[in-house]
C-alpha cells in the first residue's frame, strides 16, 4: 500500500496474510526511556485504553469505572484513534475529534483541542503531534470530503494548518530520523520529506535505509513473495559497505543498543482451517517462529533471548513503541484468531493482551486481560 514501499504499510500487507509475515523496526528508542514514573505499558486496543502491570502482568481498562463497559464515547478512555505518545508522565492521545492529555502520576485527564474533523495518522516528532483531519462540505449541493494537515504544539496548545493547497489523500509519516520527517502522500503516491515545521521540503525524498539506530542503518530486501522471504541488510553509516544480518526475517526491532529478530520458517505450521467461497475446508499455516533472537546491533553476537509459547502469534515487534516501552521491559503485540460456531477460522484481530519482554534477561509474561 506505501507507495515508493514505505516500510511500515509493507509490513502491513504482509502482517495481514495468513502467508508469511514480514514487518520493518522503527526509528531507534533510547535506551533507559522511562513510560511514565508507574509500573505500567500502555496500549490501545479496539479503540480503549489499557495499561499492563509490569510486575503482575495484569491487563486492565485506564478508565476505572466498574460499571463502564468501555464501548462508547461515555467511557473517557474510548474512541482513540492509532497512537498513544509519551512524554514524561504524560500520555498523549487523540480521541474522537479531541486531543487528550493523561497523566499517570495523578491519574488526571484532559482536553487539550478539538480538531473539528475524524482524524487519522496521528504521530508525535519532537513538541508536536501532527495529524490528517478529513470533513465534509456540502459544495453546490453535494458533500465533498477535504483533507487537512495539521501540526499541534503540546507545549502552549496552539495548532496550525500545514497544508496550503488541497490534498488528494492523507499525508504520514513513514520515518523521523534526527531533524527530519519523511512523508507518505496517498493522492499523489508519491514521498517527501521536511522539517518539523513543514518546511525545507523535499519531493521524491526515498530513504533507502529508513531504519537507523545509532552507528547503523538498515533495509529490507525482498528475495521472494509467495512464500515471503526478506532479508535484513545493514550498514554503518560512516562507511559504504553492506551485509546482511538476518535472512528470512519476520519482524525486527532496532533498541539504541541492541537488535530484536524474528523470523520466519520454511516449514509452515498448521493453526486450523478454514472455509474458503465454496464451504470446502482449506488449512490455514503460520510461517512466523516464536523464538526471539537479540544481537549487537550489527548483527554480531547473536543469541536466542527467548522461546514464546506456540499458543500465542506474535503480531510484531514494530509497533513496540513510545507506551510500550520502559527500560529494559518492552510490549510485544500478539494476534487472537477468530473463529465461528463450527470452529472454523473466521478472521484474527489483534489482542488485548501483550508479551512483556525484559530484554535483558530473556524474562517475559503474557498479560492476562479482564
Amino acid at each position: 500500500m506505501k507507495k515508493i514501499i514505505t516500510l511500515v504499510l509493507l509490513c502491513l500487507l504482509f502482517l495481514t496474510s495468513c502467508s508469511a509475515n514480514i514487518t520493518s523496526g522503527s526509528s531507534p528508542d533510547t535506551s533507559g526511556a522511562d513510560t511514565g514514573k508507574d509500573s505500567y505499558l500502555y496500549l490501545a486496543v479496539d479503540g480503549v485504553l489499557y495499561k499492563y502491570n509490569i510486575q503482575t502482568g495484569y491487563a486492565t481498562p485506564v478508565c476505572q469505572d466498574p460499571l463502564c463497559h468501555h464501548d462508547s464515547d461515555k467511557c473517557p478512555f474510548y474512541g482513540i484513534v492509532d497512537a498513544v505518545m509519551p512524554v514524561g508522565n504524560k500520555l498523549y492521545f487523540v480521541k474522537g475529534s479531541q486531543i487528550c492529555v493523561y497523566d499517570t502520576s495523578d491519574g488526571d485527564l484532559k482536553t487539550l483541542y478539538d480538531t473539528n474533523g475524524a482524524v487519522f495518522y496521528p504521530f508525535m516528532a519532537d513538541k508536536y503531534i501532527y495529524y490528517n483531519t478529513l470533513t465534509t462540505k456540502k459544495e453546490n449541493g453535494e458533500l465533498v470530503n477535504n483533507i487537512d494537515l495539521f501540526r499541534f504544539n503540546i507545549e502552549d496548545n496552539s495548532c496550525i494548518q500545514l497544508n496550503k493547497e488541497l490534498l488528494y489523500g492523507f499525508n504520514f509519516c513513514s520515518t523521523i530520523i534526527n531533524d527530519k520527517i519523511y512523508w507518505d502522500d496517498i493522492g499523489t503516491n508519491m514521498s517527501y520529506s521536511t522539517n518539523f515545521s513543514y518546511g525545507n521540503k523535499v519531493e521524491g525524498a526515498d530513504l533507502k535505509y529508513s531504519i537507523q539506530s545509532k552507528n547503523y542503518e538498515y533495509r529490507l530486501e525482498v528475495v521472494n513473495r509467495q512464500p515471503i522471504k526478506v532479508k535484513l541488510i545493514v550498514k554503518k553509516k560512516s562507511g559504504s559497505d553492506e551485509y546482511m544480518i538476518a535472512d528470512n526475517v519476520a519482524s525486527f526491532k532496532v533498541m539504541d543498543d541492541c537488535i530484536l529478530l524474528l523470523y520466519n520458517t520454511d516449514t509452515p505450521k498448521q493453526v486450523g482451517t478454514a472455509l474458503d467461497e465454496n464451504e470446502s475446508e482449506t488449512a490455514i499455516y503460520d510461517y512466523q517462529c516464536n523464538d526471539i533472537y537479540i544481537a549487537d546491533c550489527d548483527g554480531g553476537n547473536k543469541k536466542l533471548l527467548c522461546s514464546i509459547s506456540d499458543n500465542y502469534v506474535i503480531f510484531n515487534m514494530t509497533n513496540s513503541d513510545g507506551a510500550l516501552i520502559r527500560y529494559p521491559y518492552i510490549g510485544i503485540m500478539l494476534w487472537e484468531y477468530e473463529y465461528d460456531e463450527k470452529g472454523y477460522i473466521a478472521g484474527k484481530e489483534i489482542a488485548k493482551d501483550i508479551i512483556i519482554l525484559n530484554i535483558k534477561t530473556g524474562e517475559y509474561k503474557i498479560t492476562i486481560s479482564e
